[in-house]
């Protein structure tokens, strides 16, 4: 006999390449719950994703547990009682068709349709992250934090989507600047699957732009990734390897020296604490001569400015002799 499932149940059509075994899935517009005895139909347009390798793909429906942690336990999907269809080993109903993707099918531009993802929407993703970095520019090795010149001086104020309410917090948590944090793909760095503007605190905390909340990449599977942090007058650093990151989160703290980083000399000791090098006045990821020129070129300003790479808000002398200082540095980046 069959009976409709009681609880919550995923429903999704996967397609996998017969050779590669790359796989894609979209979610199905129905609830199995009223999915009762006799014909069920519903109809539903789906695309393909302009990344989609060519190939054969057979077609599967998988009825996952909705729950994260059994979400890929085959014992808890659903198995149609039709013969020959079960793929013990993944919980997949196979459903007896294939689909050839093409070049007159692939590259499409998806709209209204639902699409096809590498990443199944019931399948668990990432955690929350927390890293933690110093700035050399604005590192005060007196109280080993980091100064917060451009929010007391209010040049923060309308430059980002921050808070008023947040700008006027003080102490360890207030806000030093914004960076930008990266999550690049873990066999090819250089791709950039996800990035975000985030708060950077005097503590060196990185927090979300409320001011609070932990950063988070909706969408993002449990897997190896690289994390890269940049910001927009220092010399971005990135992981020394690809590291796994799962639903319970990711802590990375870069100023301890626990944290690894990529590449030579990626970052400078200040008296045992490790921050990103100043000087990249020009933000093109070298300190050279065209960074001095720009500390000279703004010189006697005052605001949000990139020349001003020591962030007191204001671009002087001091700022043209870190640039001088920090010369023929390279960013450490893939």
């Amino acid at each position: 006999g069959y009976a409709a499932p009681f609880n919550p149940r995923g429903a999704e059509f996967v397609l996998r390449e017969q050779g590669s075994g790359a796989t894609f899935f979209a979610p199905l517009d129905t609830d199995p719950r009223i999915w009762f005895s006799g014909t069920h139909a519903f109809a539903q347009t789906f695309c393909l994703p302009s990344d989609m390798p060519l190939g054969t793909y057979d077609v599967f429906l998988n009825l996952p547990d909705p729950e994260i942690t059994l979400f890929d336990n085959p014992f808890y999907s659903i198995r149609l009682a039709n013969d020959n269809i079960w793929e013990a080993a993944t919980g997949y109903n196979d459903l007896g068709h294939s689909i050839t993707v093409d070049n007159g099918t692939n590259g499409l531009t998806c709209s209204s349709e639902t699409a096809f993802s590498s990443h199944s929407i019931y399948a668990p993703s990432t955690g929350d992250l927390a890293i933690k970095i110093m700035l050399e520019g604005p590192y005060n090795s007196s109280t080993m934090l980091l100064d917060d010149a451009l929010r007391s001086q209010g040049f923060l104020t309308g430059a980002y989507a921050i808070d008023n309410a947040v700008l006027a917090l003080t102490g360890n948590d207030a806000v030093v600047d914004v960076v930008t944090v990266e999550v690049r793909d873990a066999v090819t760095p250089t791709s950039i699957l996800a990035s975000v503007e985030a708060i950077l605190q005097r503590d060196g905390d990185v927090v979300a732009l409320d001011g609070t909340s932990a950063l988070r990449f909706e969408g993002l599977p449990e897997k190896e990734y690289y994390i890269s942090v940049q910001h927009r007058n220092h010399l971005g650093i990135m992981t020394l390897t690809s590291i796994y990151w799962d639903r319970n989160g990711l802590v990375l703290d870069f100023t301890d020296g626990s944290q690894a980083t990529y590449g030579t000399n990626a970052q400078v000791n200040i008296n045992g604490v490790w921050a990103l090098h100043s000087g990249d006045a020009n933000g093109d990821g070298t300190n050279n001569a065209a960074d001095r020129s720009q500390t000279w070129n703004e010189r006697n300003t005052s605001g949000l400015l990139d020349a001003d790479v020591n962030m007191d808000g204001n671009v002087n002398a001091a700022d043209r002799s870190v640039t001088w200082n920090k010369r023929n540095l390279v960013e450490q980046l893939l």
